[in-house]
C-alpha cells in the first residue's frame, strides 16, 4: 500500500503499502466560505493539491470543457489502464515477499539475504521517483509512462533468467533496476489523470481509484507469486508472466491514452543534482542493508555510509546553487515540513516491517501455506481501500494534522500487536484485527501529509514537494527493512531464535511509529493552514 506518487500521489507502498494518490475534491465554495474563518481545514478544491501538478496549464491551454475521449467507455478504459501503474507497483513488491525463501533456496543463500530481494526494489522506486516526474514534464508524460512499462517488462524477464545463472547478487541488481520502471510510471500516471480531467467528479473518482487499488495490488502480488511458487514450483514464471502483462499494458497505453495527453513543457533537467542525490540514497541503503550480511566490521560498509552521507550533503549544496533544482531546499525552511517528512518516514519504515516480516511469521512459524497467507491478508486490501475513501471524506472537514496523527497511531498500534502476537494462536484473536489496523495508516498518512506539505510550500514547488513525498514513502520501506534486518540479526541468536528476531524488528517499528506520533503532536501548531502562494 506501499505507495508508491500516487504521488505525485507516486506509492505508495503497500506499498504500497504504495500510498493513495492525492485527490482534488469538487469545490463547494458557497458552503465553505462561511466556515473557513473558524476552521483550519482547506476548501474542498484545495484538499489534494498534488493531484494535478501539471494540469492547470493544460486545462487553461486546451479548455476545461474539451474532452480528450471518444465517449464514456473510452474514459473508463483510460482510468482502468492508468491505475494499473499503482496496481503493478504493489504487485511487484508482494510477489517477491511471498517467494523470498524459494528464491533464496535456488541461489543457496541464507535467510539474511532475503530482504535484499524486496528492499532493493523499494529503494530504487523511492530514489528515482524524485526525478522521473520532471523528466515526464520535459519529454512528455505519455512517452515516459510507456517507457516505464517497457523497462519493467525487460527487467522482469531478466529477473526470471537469474534462476538459471543462480546468482543472488545479479538478481538483487536486476530487482533494483526493475524498480526504476514503477518509479517512472507512478508520477506520470498521476500527471496523466491530472491532465485528462478538469476539476470535478471524474478527476476525484480517478484519483480515489488510483489510491484505493494499492493495498489490493500488494495482496494480488502475494497471490500471484504464491500461485507459481506453490502450485507450479517455479518462481521464475512469476516474473516472466509479469513481462507479458507489462507488454500488454504498453500496447494498451498506446491505443487507449490520447496522443494530446502527451504533454511536455520542455525546460532543463538537473542531471548533476539527480545523479548525486540518487547515488547518495543508494549507497546509504546499501550500507545499512549490507551490514546484517557482511557486518559493520567490514571496512567498506561504514565507508559506503560515509560516502553516501557526503553525497547527500553535496546534493544539498548543488540544489542551492542552480536555477531549476529537482528538489528546492527552501522547502525545508517551512515550519512543519521537516517534521511531517520525518514522521512520514517513521510511519512507513514501520509499515515496511509489517509487509516483509508478517508473511514470514505466518509461513515459517505458523506453517500456513502461501494461498492461506493470501486469504488471511485479504482484509488489508478491503480496509486499505476503505481508508482511501475515508481520507477523501475527512480531509476537507477536519484539520489535516489530526488525520496524520491518527495514521501514526494506527502504524504504532499495529506494530505493537505484531510484536505481541503468539505463534500458537488462531487467526482471529490478533492477526485479523491487526490486518485491519495496519492497512489504515498508509492511506491516511499519505493523503494528510500531502495536504499539510502543500500548505507549507509555494505553488511553484508543489510538484517537487509531491515527488519528494513519494520518495520518502518508498525509500522508507527499503530503509526500514534494512534497520529491521540489523536488529533481527543482532537478536536472533545466530538464526536459532527466529521469533525473537522478528519481534525485535516489530518493536523497532513500533518505536519508529511512536516517534512519528510524538513529532506530530509537538508540531501540530505549525501544521495549521497558512497556504503559500
Amino acid at each position: 500500500m506501499s505507495r508508491t506518487s500516487t504521488l505525485t500521489h507516486a506509492s505508495q507502498g503497500i506499498s504500497q503499502p504504495t500510498p493513495p494518490s492525492p485527490v482534488q475534491l469538487e469545490p463547494l465554495r458557497d458552503e465553505r466560505k462561511q466556515n473557513d474563518s473558524s476552521l483550519d481545514t482547506p476548501p474542498l478544491d484545495e484538499a489534494y493539491p498534488f493531484a494535478s501538478d501539471t494540469s492547470p496549464e493544460t486545462v487553461s491551454r486546451e479548455g476545461s470543457t474539451e474532452s480528450h475521449f471518444k465517449g464514456t467507455w473510452h474514459e473508463m478504459t483510460f482510468i482502468l489502464v492508468v491505475i494499473m501503474a499503482q496496481l503493478f507497483t504493489q504487485m511487484n513488491l508482494g510477489n517477491t515477499i511471498i517467494q523470498a525463501a524459494s528464491i533464496a533456496d535456488t541461489f543457496r543463500v541464507g535467510e539474511v539475504q532475503e530482504s535484499w530481494f524486496v528492499a532493493s526494489y523499494s529503494t530504487t522506486v523511492g530514489a528515482f521517483v524524485l526525478v522521473t516526474g520532471r523528466l515526464g514534464d520535459i519529454y512528455g508524460i505519455k512517452t515516459l509512462w510507456m517507457i516505464g512499462w517497457i523497462w519493467l517488462a525487460v527487467f522482469s524477464v531478466l529477473c526470471g533468467f537469474c534462476g538459471y545463472v543462480q546468482s543472488a547478487v545479479l538478481f538483487d541488481v536486476f530487482r533494483a533496476l526493475m524498480g526504476i520502471g514503477p518509479a517512472t510510471l507512478m508520477p506520470n500516471a498521476s500527471a496523466l489523470l491530472g491532465t485528462a480531467f478538469p476539476p470535478g467528479f471524474k478527476k476525484n473518482l480517478s484519483f480515489a481509484l488510483f489510491g484505493a487499488v494499492a493495498p489490493g495490488g500488494y495482496v494480488l502480488g502475494l497471490t500471484w507469486g504464491g500461485i507459481f511458487t506453490q502450485f507450479a514450483d517455479d518462481w521464475r514464471w512469476t516474473y516472466w508472466s509479469m513481462t507479458f502483462l507489462c507488454l500488454f499494458m504498453t500496447a494498451a497505453a498506446w491505443f487507449v491514452i490520447p496522443s494530446e495527453l502527451n504533454v511536455s513543457h520542455g525546460g532543463s533537467f538537473d542531471w548533476l543534482g539527480s545523479l548525486v542525490g540518487i547515488s547518495g540514497l543508494v549507497l546509504i541503503f546499501f550500507a545499512f542493508n549490507g551490514a546484517p550480511l557482511f557486518g559493520w566490521a567490514a571496512a567498506y560498509i561504514p565507508t559506503l555510509l560515509v560516502v553516501g552521507l557526503l553525497l547527500i550533503i553535496l546534493f544539498v549544496l548543488i540544489e542551492n546553487r542552480i536555477e531549476e533544482p529537482v528538489m528546492p531546499m527552501s522547502m525545508f525552511t517551512e515550519p512543519a515540513f521537516a517534521a511531517v517528512i520525518v514522521s512520514l518516514a517513521c510511519g512507513w519504515m514501520s509499515f515496511g516491517m509489517f509487509q516483509y516480516y508478517e508473511p514470514q511469521f505466518l509461513m515459517r512459524l505458523r506453517g500456513v501455506s502461501m494461498m492461506e497467507l493470501c486469504l488471511q491478508l485479504i482484509p488489508c486490501a478491503a480496509c486499505g481501500a476503505f481508508a482511501a475513501a475515508t481520507a477523501v471524506y475527512l480531509l476537507p472537514r477536519v484539520p489535516a494534522w489530526t488525520v496524520f496523527l491518527a495514521s501514526m497511531c494506527f502504524f504504532c498500534v499495529s506494530q505493537v500487536l505484531l510484536a505481541l502476537t503468539p505463534v500458537n494462536q488462531s487467526y482471529w484473536p490478533m492477526t485479523f484485527p491487526l490486518t485491519i489496523l495496519v492497512s489504515i495508516g498508509p492511506d491516511l498518512s499519505f493523503a494528510s501529509a500531502s495536504l499539510i506539505v502543500s500548505d507549507q510550500v509555494p505553488k511553484k514547488q508543489q510538484g517537487a514537494a509531491g515527488s519528494f513525498i513519494n520518495t520518502v514513502v518508498n525509500y522508507s520501506i527499503g530503509l526500514g527493512l534494512a534497520f529491521g534486518g540489523n536488529i533481527e540479526v543482532s537478536t536472533n541468536d545466530h538464526g536459532r531464535d527466529t521469533l525473537k528476531g522478528y519481534r525485535s524488528a516489530w518493536w523497532l517499528g513500533a518505536g519508529f511509529a511512536g516517534l512519528g506520533v510524538v513529532l506530530t503532536i509537538l508540531s501540530r501548531k505549525n501544521m495549521q493552514r497558512h497556504k503559500q502562494e
